[in-house]
Formats: C-alpha cells, sequence, structure tokens
C-alpha cells in the first residue's frame, strides 16, 4: 500500500479506490429502468455476483442492472451495503451473494489482511449477535477511500485507531506482517513475511471451517451469517422487494455452504440458489485459472 500510494498507477488507484462502502462511490449505478417494462435488479456481493448479474442482463434485455458487487466482498460487507444503499428503493429484485471462502472474512473489518501481495484496504463492519440475537455493528474508524489515503499517509490518531479496531477484530491481522518499517527493503525478510502471513490465514478459518466437516454450524460467524439473512430478507420485503440469495460454492468447498444454511433459509421460506446445483465443484472445467465460474 505503501509502495501504491508513493508511485500510484491506475491499476493502483482503481484497487484503492475499490469496495467502499460509500454512497459516492455507486453514483453512476442506475437506479430507475430503462423502459417501462423492464426489472430493475439490485445486486450486493463480489466479483462472481457481478458475473451473475452480467449474465442475466445478457439473457434477458429486459433487466436493468444496479451492479453493487466490490472485489472479494464477505457477507458482512455485502449486507452493509445493501442496508447503506438507499437509492435501491426502485430495485424490483434485490440480490445478495454468498461465496463459501469469503465467509470467513466476516472475522474481519477490512480486506487489508487478507491479501499479503494485493491488499483491499476497503473495510466493513464486523457483526456479532447480542444476548438477544440482535445483530451487533462495530463500524471502522476509516469508512472512504479518501480517509484511508488521507490517514494511512499522515499515521494520524484515526489511523492508529484503526490499527487497535484490527488488532481486536481481525482475525488474521498480525503487526509484523501489516506494519510498514524498514525491514521491508530485505529480500529475506518479505519472503518470511510472506510465508508468515500465509500460515496465518490458513489458520483463520479454525473453527469454522474443515473440508472434511464443512461449516461448523455453531460458529459465531455462521449464527451471525444466519441473522444477517433473516434481516435481508425481512427488509427486502418490507419495502415490496423480491430478495434471492445466491450461494455461491467456488473450489475447495464443495456443498458445505448450502448444507449449513439450508436449514434456517427452508425456515425463513426464502428465495435460494445454489451454484452447486449447477457447477460441480470438484469439476476442474467448470473454472478458469483464477478461479472463477467459466461462462457456459
Amino acid at each position: 500500500l505503501s509502495r501504491t500510494l508513493d508511485d500510484p498507477t491506475p491499476e493502483g488507484l482503481k484497487l484503492l479506490n475499490a469496495g467502499w462502502i460509500d454512497p459516492q462511490s455507486w453514483q453512476a449505478e442506475p437506479t430507475a429502468v430503462e423502459a417501462d417494462d423492464d426489472l430493475l435488479v439490485a445486486i450486493y456481493g463480489m466479483s462472481f455476483a457481478k458475473d451473475v448479474g452480467q449474465a442475466l442482463i445478457e439473457l434477458d434485455s429486459q433487466i436493468t442492472l444496479r451492479n453493487m458487487s466490490s472485489p472479494a466482498a464477505p457477507p458482512s460487507h455485502s449486507f452493509a451495503k445493501f442496508m447503506a444503499d438507499t437509492d435501491r428503493k426502485n430495485a424490483d429484485v434485490v440480490v445478495i451473494g454468498i461465496l463459501a471462502s469469503s465467509v470467513q472474512r466476516m472475522r474481519s473489518l477490512s480486506g487489508m489482511s487478507w491479501s499479503y501481495e494485493s491488499p483491499t484496504p476497503y473495510t466493513y463492519p464486523y457483526y456479532s449477535l447480542n444476548s438477544e440475537n440482535e445483530l451487533v455493528a462495530i463500524e471502522p474508524a476509516i469508512q472512504t477511500g479518501e480517509d484511508f489515503i488521507r490517514s494511512f499517509q499522515a499515521q494520524d490518531e484515526r489511523w492508529q485507531l484503526f490499527k487497535q479496531q484490527m488488532k481486536q477484530y481481525d482475525r488474521p491481522f498480525d503487526s509484523f506482517v501489516f506494519n510498514h518499517n524498514i525491514s521491508d527493503r530485505s529480500a529475506i525478510v518479505r519472503l518470511i513475511r510472506r510465508g508468515w502471513a500465509n500460515r496465518i490465514r490458513e489458520q483463520s478459518q479454525k473453527g469454522l471451517f474443515t473440508p472434511e466437516a464443512g461449516f461448523n454450524p455453531e460458529a459465531s460467524e455462521i449464527r451471525t451469517l444466519e441473522v444477517m439473512l433473516s434481516e435481508f430478507i425481512r427488509t427486502a420485503k418490507a419495502a415490496d422487494q423480491t430478495p434471492i440469495i445466491l450461494l455461491i460454492n467456488d473450489q475447495g468447498y464443495a456443498d458445505a455452504l448450502p448444507t449449513v444454511l439450508t436449514p434456517h433459509l427452508n425456515s425463513l421460506e426464502a428465495q435460494v440458489l445454489s451454484t452447486h446445483t449447477i457447477a460441480s465443484t470438484t469439476n476442474p472445467k467448470n473454472f478458469i485459472d483464477d478461479g472463477h465460474f467459466t461462462k457456459e
């Protein structure tokens, strides 16, 4: 991030500005249908959800897409963006995409600690449940791209507060990996830090997911996600919108996501689509090199 800000490139600036839950960043998205008989569909999630949205408008010219996706967005980010999106009031259908591999990122409030090579600095609330089984949100101290750039460069009080939040609420956060210092000039130290970062990320799913057992239904993140999806459905229906939950199963997760969420979603009589019924995660022909689905 320091190198990106010191010598910004178009690609680097795009990364810095992507994903913020900031209404100013989505002003270009449509708020009304292009024709009277069209449907306005607002879709929240990550790049997989964006791909689904693009496929929808290719298949049906009467769909106007409000693309509210963000790179590698976890459910907590997508839900917060949905709730913050006051311009979705004209949408006929609202879709929230949940990617199996992104559920672990609910153990965080930023994209910075999940990618050593290309960290995405956008932030989002950290959600938990109180004793009444209600959502409680810890709002990040930094909430816009402009504030991030300003505070990161100045290393000011708000940046220090945000790092304290990361230390408390961000499972893979580690000061040895995160903090910039003179040792960054050493290729050997950078290699060690990269290896340590990978180890921390591998451990970040402890108690949440294993390939053998799938998702732990008693994990706090799963219970929080269930309440989050209940609130998504309730809010959409109160606005006379049709809510759809898109469960996206990427490689290594089989059908673990629908398996753990289906009992709760059935109790809500939710409209749910799970990709495992269309594209098996065990067939490599269903995926391209970067892990996304093929177009077919």
